[in-house]
Parts: C-alpha cells; structure tokens; sequence
C-alpha cells in the first residue's frame, strides 16, 4: 500500500493515456483503457481533457474521468482511484467505478494496481511535470479495468490565478532581479536502505546555490528552473531520471525545488525514487534537505 511518506504531496489528479495524449510539454490529460464485464464482455474506452493535477497538499490524489462530482444517471461511465503526487513505482491503491449509478456513494469499489512508469520533468513553467503510467483494477463482482494514463501539472500561469497557493506552481523569489542565493544544508534525511546511486543523483551536498536557471544541491546532475506566474517572481525546479540502475531494481527518479527568501522561506527540495521492474515492485526511496542555514543572496527586499 502506499505509505504516509509516499504521500506527503497530494491532490486532485486528472489522468492521461501516454498512447493517446502524448508526451512532451504542454498541459493535457487522457486515459485509455478497456472495461471487462463479469460476462466477459468488453469494451474499450477513453477520456481526454485540457487541464491537468494540482497538488493541495493535504490528501492523496484522487484521479477521475469525467470530474467525480459529475457522476450521476446522466454519466453512463466514470473511473476514479488513489495515486501519490511525484511518486513514481509499483503500488496497489483504492478506486472507484462508475456505470450509470444515481449518486457517488452507489459506486463500486476498485482495488487498483497502480504502475507509475515516471513523472516527467517538462522544464514548462505553465505544466512543469506530467506523470505517466497504467493500472489493473478489479471490482469484487467481476469487472476488472486496464489501461494506461498520463496527466500533466494543472495551469501555473495566470489564466488559473486560484493554483497559485500549490508549491508546485512555485515559489517566490525575494526580488524582480533573481540573485543567485547559497544556503547550506543542516541534514538530509533519507529513508534507510536507499541506494548511494539515488541518493547522490540530485542531492546530498553541503550546500544548496539556485538562480533563475538551476537548482544546484551538490548531486551528479541539477535541477533546471523555470518561471510560473508572469510578473510574480516565482519559479520551480525539477528534473527527472529514467533506468537507473541500483541495488538489482529498475528506478525512475524524480526531483523539485523551490528557491527560499530570507528570513522567510528556506529553500525546498525533495527527491522521490521508485522502482519500476515487477521484481523489484514495492520499492521505494524519498530524500529531502532540511534546516537550511542563509549565506547569502536570498534577502528580502522590495521589488
């Protein structure tokens, strides 16, 4: 099951088909997937949109098409289930399937296999990250769902003012001009047994320095940067790793930062492994700096 530290980030997620809405930048979600019925009937079925997840951080996402809330006679078909936002990796979960019922609490309940093959890092401050994967889901009297999705971020840009409360939509620069700022790391804390291959991939160092490009936490490769609300100083970092290869698992990683503004904010980074071979199903790794201390370049001033 996915634990409390696999959803420490959270919110609504909308849920994409890699086959059907593609990969790259921009903001689009999709699924495809075909319906098994207990008489063995099947049918094969799909949903697309425009917009994207947004984390709230309070709540494991919940993925649905069409949006849960308009579920009812009139909507022959929905499917919803549970995934953790950034996390990529092998993990079962909780849904729900739709056929027509007049009201959400007649739905039945899924049990989900959910496979998150990565989370992208799109370097597009309006859709900074897309997730991509599939799942196996089956009801207790017979029907089974399967297929694949993928979602991007929701709009970080000023057309949908209301996501600028998300982390993931950025966070503020102290001033218009961007100086590059140096923190130095207290400690990284880190789940026990994580391979050195992941931990030291992004983070681990003594120091953090971030500009208006690059996150740099003193692993082998940086975050990139990018702007979100025009005007508003805010950016967000992140970066992504697919197949790495470390303690006989397949891992895909993924990364993102915010810059901090004395005496505020610290900086945050967080960094989300998880392995994607069947062998190694289950497996998971999580790395994030705390007690940042300000060396220089982050002072709030007026723009």
């Amino acid at each position: 099951m996915v634990t409390s530290k696999q959803l420490l980030l959270a919110t609504t997620l909308c849920l994409g088909a890699a086959t059907c809405g593609g990969s790259g930048s921009g903001g689009n979600k999709s699924i495809e997937f075909t319906l098994t019925k207990p008489d063995g009937t099947q049918s094969s079925e799909s949903f697309s949109g425009s917009t994207g997840f947004l984390f709230d951080g309070n709540t494991r996402a919940t993925v649905s098409f069409p949006d849960i809330a308009t579920w009812n006679i009139n909507v022959p078909l929905g499917v919803a289930f549970q995934i953790a936002p950034l996390q990529p990796g092998i993990y079962n979960t909780g849904g729900s399937l739709h056929l027509g019922e007049d009201s959400v609490a007649k739905v039945k309940p899924l049990t989900v296999a959910a496979r998150v093959n990565r989370i992208l890092w799109q370097n597009d401050g309006a859709y900074p990250f897309r997730m991509e994967g599939s799942i196996e889901a089956t009801t207790t009297d017979g029907y089974t769902v399967s297929g694949t999705f993928s979602t991007t971020t929701d709009d970080c840009t000023d057309k949908v003012k209301s996501n600028g409360n998300s982390f993931l939509c950025g966070l503020n620069y102290p001033n218009a001009s961007y100086p590059e700022q140096t923190w130095t790391v207290g400690n990284w804390v880190t789940d026990e047994g994580c391979p050195a291959e992941l931990t030291k991939l992004y983070g681990g160092g003594a120091t953090v320095v971030i500009n208006q490009d690059s996150f740099n936490a003193g692993g082998q490769k940086k975050l990139a940067c990018v702007d979100t609300y025009t005007n508003a100083y805010k950016s967000i970092c992140g970066a992504n790793e697919e197949n790495v290869q470390a303690a006989g698992c397949t891992w895909a990683v993924t990364a993102w930062g915010t810059p901090g503004a004395f005496p505020y904010n610290e900086p945050r980074i967080g960094i989300y492994a998880g392995a994607t071979n069947d062998a190694c199903a289950g497996k998971f790794c999580m790395q994030y700096g705390s007690k940042f201390t300000h060396v220089s370049g982050a002072e709030s001033v007026p723009n």
